[in-house]
């Protein structure tokens, strides 16, 4: 598969690398998850990443590791090759990721400078949404690429679909995305009415605003319809109703024990007409049994 250069930049992807043009290559990027011939690259520096082309592999974990990688190749003044098997999909995601970074571009401009050189350039479904992640959240990604909600989302629903294509119910695991007790400068808070007309009860939020996820309507049933659920991540007080190994079931309020909320693993629609496994599986908190609070204003 020939290389393919981009732009004017000493950066280059193909498929195997079994012939170097004379383009001054000082580095290869492998990411193919196979043996490969030592001898190819004799003389070079070279990284491999052994991960395979499926829409289940998180290869935005190697994202900084590969552009450290290619920033030093292209900072020494040779070349970088990065290749995987056809150069169609890892090897184009990585250097996606790496002109994310370099650039401050989103993955749609990267992918698109990358198809100008490279036609065939088209990342899996799920390396594609990976670089939208990256992109989004581009300054805390290379800080702490663990602490990025919308990775977390990604992770959990990825892992959520993993285990009902198997039919086993899911696990919630570690991926309560958002600590209620963070909260950041000017976010309201999903608070239980019944705790808060109790002056004896001191409840913690049941969601902050930053863990409620929007969602559509897909059709037009009652186009003034006003939804009546929060639908939000998984939050740390959910785990022991989750860990029960329900395909649904109902949420308390830890403070008062009053039912606020419901969860279906299979999804679940609003009563607006959004159906909302398409976009994370349904935790929801109920809108009647609860109020959105600004934590700067008392009681």
């Amino acid at each position: 598969m020939n290389m393919s250069q981009m732009g004017d930049m000493q950066l280059y992807i193909s498929g195997r690398p079994d012939i170097l043009k004379d383009a001054n290559i000082t580095h290869i990027l492998s990411v193919i998850d196979e043996d490969l011939d030592p001898t190819l690259f004799a003389g070079y520096e070279h990284l491999q990443i052994e991960e395979d082309d499926s829409d289940e592999v998180d290869l935005i974990r190697q994202f900084k590791r590969c552009n450290e990688f290619i920033e030093k190749g292209i900072a020494s003044g040779g070349g970088v090759l990065v290749h995987c098997l056809m150069g169609i999909s890892r090897s184009v995601t990585i250097t996606a990721g790496y002109l994310i970074y370099k650039n401050k571009w989103s993955a749609e401009q990267a992918l698109e400078f990358i198809r100008d050189s490279r036609s065939i350039a088209h990342p899996n479904f799920g390396f594609r949404e990976q670089l939208d992640i990256y992109a989004r959240n581009l300054a805390q990604a290379e800080v702490a690429l663990d602490t990025v909600v919308d990775y977390k989302r990604y992770l959990f629903r990825r892992d959520v679909n993993t285990a009902l294509v198997m039919d086993m119910v899911p696990r919630v695991g570690e991926y309560a995305v958002v600590d209620v007790q963070s909260l950041m400068e000017g976010e309201m808070v999903v608070k239980c009415k019944k705790c808060r007309l109790d002056i004896d009860i001191n409840s913690a939020p049941l969601a902050l605003s930053r863990s409620i996820i929007e969602h559509e309507k897909t059709d037009s049933r009652d186009p003034e319809a006003v939804c009546e659920r929060y639908f939000v991540d998984p939050i740390a007080w959910m785990k022991p109703e989750l860990g029960k190994s329900l395909m649904e079931g109902i949420f308390r309020c830890p403070g008062c024990s009053e039912e606020v909320g419901a969860y279906a693993w299979s999804g679940t629609e609003c009563n607006c007409g959004g159906w909302v496994i398409d976009v994370f599986p349904a935790m929801v908190i109920w809108r009647a049994g609860v109020e959105l609070h600004d934590p700067r204003v008392p009681n």
